[in-house]
């Protein structure tokens, strides 16, 4: 008789509903399982509590959760869990502590979202980056499956630790392409550039777009519009300028966008984990211009999708040579869209996963 398997998927984060990289990423992940499974994920307040108040409840949340699972895994199953470890790695560690000693026959899968130690080091002071060293060794030793989102990450990882992880790269659900019209005006050309202003990689590559590159392109192409999406863009920036911003957008709303664009210019500099927003606009068919930092952990296989510039001369070639095609998006991009699916498309990053390890 085939051994029965229960999968449940652990998120200190509200992850149901999409919307942000890791929470699209995770989602995907869960409703791409197959079996019996069970999301369990923090409910983040409405309103913005205290990092310290924060923190009490994801504690609270995870021992509430131990037990749940208890319930859960009642009776004769193997046991996945799907730890995602998209919030600080203390949470992961305790949860995985917890585990090994409250329940039995669990094949726990660490899912990083970035390198944590790296995040910290940046971020935080020594002695915070310090534990946080501590607790991800911790994770990746005692977690049946630790994985890295990339080749890059997973040397990071083999460097800091001497322990070999799995690279589980990052990937979109193929529900979360679905392509609905946006019902407001929008331009006939436009480029894109998604992501939210309170994450300081965006802030960086937002103001570099707008305050250098726009007015550039705004005095040569004076009808080609830039459409922002995502949060706390200030007005005073684009005020006076042919600069569209949604703050929020219905997933297949923003999809439309993606694919109507001319293109999308992601000029990133140095920042953490896979750019979701690349790999989306690479399944959906939209061209891309971005520098070696947007499409890290990405592989790629042609030099025409993404365009990736070093300089802005480059860059400037690069738009030149598609706004004098004059088009909206090459008819080869569906074709390269293709093979894009196959490598992102997360039911499938999911069933070689799978394959590998159970089944």
């Amino acid at each position: 008789m085939k051994e029965k398997i229960k999968t449940a998927v652990i998120c200190f984060f509200t992850a149901s509903k999409g919307g942000h990289g890791s929470a699209e990423v995770s989602l995907g992940i869960f409703k791409s399982i197959k079996g019996q499974k069970k999301l369990f994920e923090f409910q983040e307040s409405k309103k913005k509590d205290s990092l310290v108040k924060s923190n009490v409840k994801k504690i609270f949340f995870l021992i509430l959760t131990i037990f749940r699972l208890k319930k859960f895994f009642r009776g004769k199953n193997k046991n996945i869990i799907f730890i995602e470890g998209a919030s600080w790695i203390g949470f992961s560690f305790l949860f995985v502590f917890l585990s090994r000693i409250l329940l039995k026959n669990i094949f726990i899968v660490y899912h990083a979202h970035n390198v944590e130690y790296e995040i910290r080091l940046k971020k935080n002071n020594i002695l915070i980056s310090f534990i946080s060293k501590i607790f991800e060794k911790y994770v990746y030793k005692k977690s049946n499956v630790a994985t890295s989102v990339s080749k890059y990450d997973q040397k990071i990882i083999k460097n800091l630790y001497g322990l070999n992880s799995y690279v589980f790269i990052n990937g979109v659900s193929a529900d979360r392409l679905r392509i609905k019209k946006i019902r407001s005006n929008i331009p006939k050309q436009f480029y894109l550039y998604t992501g939210s202003y309170l994450y300081n990689p965006n802030k960086i590559a937002l103001d570099e777009l707008i305050n250098y590159i726009y007015p550039k392109l705004i005095k040569k192409y004076p009808n080609l519009y830039l459409i922002v999406t995502g949060k706390g863009l200030p007005n005073n920036l684009i005020k006076n300028k042919k600069i569209i911003h949604f703050k929020f957008l219905k997933k297949e709303h923003l999809n439309y966008l993606i694919k109507k664009a001319n293109f999308l210019l992601l000029p990133l500099e140095k920042a953490p984990g896979t750019k979701l927003k690349v790999i989306e606009a690479l399944l959906i068919g939209s061209q891309i211009i971005t520098t070696k930092h947007g499409i890290r952990g990405i592989q790629i296989n042609n030099s025409k999708q993404p365009y990736i510039y070093k300089n802005y001369h480059q860059l400037f070639n690069y738009i030149s040579n598609l706004m004098n095609k004059n088009i909206k998006r090459e008819k080869s991009l569906d074709y390269k869209s293709e093979y894009y699916k196959e490598n992102f498309l997360i039911e499938n990053i999911i069933k070689r996963f799978q394959s590998k390890y159970y089944s």
